[in-house]
């Protein structure tokens, strides 16, 4: 059997994604334990038109993106779009976890899974959303994490309609609008968006709120290392990350 040679000897993860997202392939590969790469599939996600109608296009080109992953011969897969989970639903996104295992053969998550298990295995229950969103997906994701066993306390969205947007928030604006959102009745933060950088900001977040913070990219992070295997911890981007490994099931 011919092994595995350079970035991706310990594990490779592979993730599809909206092809307007530029924040996975620069910040994965350069906090990631040594050993391990990411490989990248896109789908097409048309700006000019709705988000709901884009998803749903993005969505035709799904089955195509994960085969063109699939021929990296990752250990694991994420499918990394939240929104697509949010409008999907629970069962929806379930449904098309076990799509995504039968076509693959690997394990397979998505973001909203995976932020749903992170909070589970900090001992969260009540939490309050920060995201980039319009008012009509924060009512969504609120739902989607309601039917999934948290307790939505507060949820504020920046109101962006372009996820290229999204993409180029800087930091500090992030930081800032997440303080101003945060409910201290709740018991952990919620920064949402795959295209939003949250993840910069969350060591400062979590020092200076005194809870823990999630974010849809360190979710995707620690999801695609524990199931593919890699237990190591990664320091300085939240509680989630720098835990001792176990499994992620």
């Amino acid at each position: 059997m011919v092994g595995r040679a350079q970035d991706g000897w310990r594990a490779r993860v592979g993730l599809v994604m909206p092809s307007t997202n530029t924040a996975f392939e620069g910040w994965l590969p350069r906090v990631a334990p040594e050993g391990v790469s990411f490989h990248f599939g896109r789908m097409p996600f048309s700006r000019a038109t709705s988000i709901e109608n884009a998803l749903e296009e993005m969505e035709s080109e799904e089955r195509a993106a994960v085969r063109r992953v699939m021929d990296c011969e990752p250990d694991a897969l994420l499918y990394a779009c939240t929104a697509s989970s949010i409008l999907k639903g629970v069962e929806g996104d379930r449904a098309l976890i076990a799509k995504l295992r039968e076509q693959t053969g690997v394990p397979c998550t998505t973001i909203a899974e995976a932020i749903v298990r992170a909070f589970e295995r900090l001992g969260v229950s009540r939490i309050c959303i920060a995201s980039p969103y319009p008012a009509k997906f924060d009512r969504l994701e609120s739902d989607f994490f309601n039917s999934a066993g948290l307790e939505v306390v507060d949820v504020h969205g920046l109101d962006l309609n372009d996820p290229a947007d999204m993409c180029d928030v800087p930091p500090g604006e992030i930081y800032r609008f997440a303080r101003s959102v945060w409910n201290p009745s709740a018991d952990a933060l919620l920064v949402t968006c795959a295209a939003f950088r949250g993840q910069s900001v969350v060591a400062a977040l979590e020092e200076d709120l005194g809870v823990p913070v999630v974010t849809s990219l360190t979710a995707s992070l620690w999801a695609g290392l524990r199931i593919a295997g890699v237990m190591t911890p990664v320091h300085g981007f939240g509680a989630i990350l720098s835990q001792p490994g176990r499994p992620y099931d």
